[in-house]
């Protein structure tokens, strides 16, 4: 029964160059950049030296974000920079030793991190939106 639902693999050797490089054929970013839905904040994320990235499943998540799995990427706190608004972002207490960063504005998550940590975590979904997308 298992080996009815195993992946095929690919009769490709390597995976098509679509698939490593972005559709302006440039390799990926290290530094990306976003916004809150406003735009009355603006931050930039230096992905370089990730400590992780994954899916949480956890109660504090999913309250604060109304769904679960959330993905989260972390990041030392010094490559989370906020270039624009600062005035605008709201640091408040979440469940458990969790501090979450929104704009005050429009509600919009920035970075969640737990309280005293050396890190930040963002919300790659979050990476390049334009308003009204």
């Amino acid at each position: 029964l298992l080996q009815k639902f195993r992946f095929r693999s690919s009769p490709l050797s390597s995976p098509p160059p679509a698939l490593i490089m972005s559709s302006t054929n440039t390799p990926p970013a290290d530094v990306y950049h976003s916004k809150c839905v406003c735009g009355a904040v603006h931050f930039s994320v230096d992905v370089s030296q990730q400590r992780f990235n994954w899916y949480c499943h956890c109660r504090a998540c999913g309250r604060a974000h109304g769904a679960s799995p959330i993905h989260l990427l972390a990041v030392p706190a010094d490559n989370l920079t906020i270039t624009k608004g600062e005035e605008n972002l709201t640091v408040g207490k979440g469940h458990g030793n969790l501090t979450h960063a929104f704009c005050k504005q429009c509600g919009s998550g920035v970075y969640q991190a737990p309280q005293q940590a050396d890190f930040r975590v963002s919300f790659p979904c979050t990476y390049g939106i334009e308003s009204g997308v």
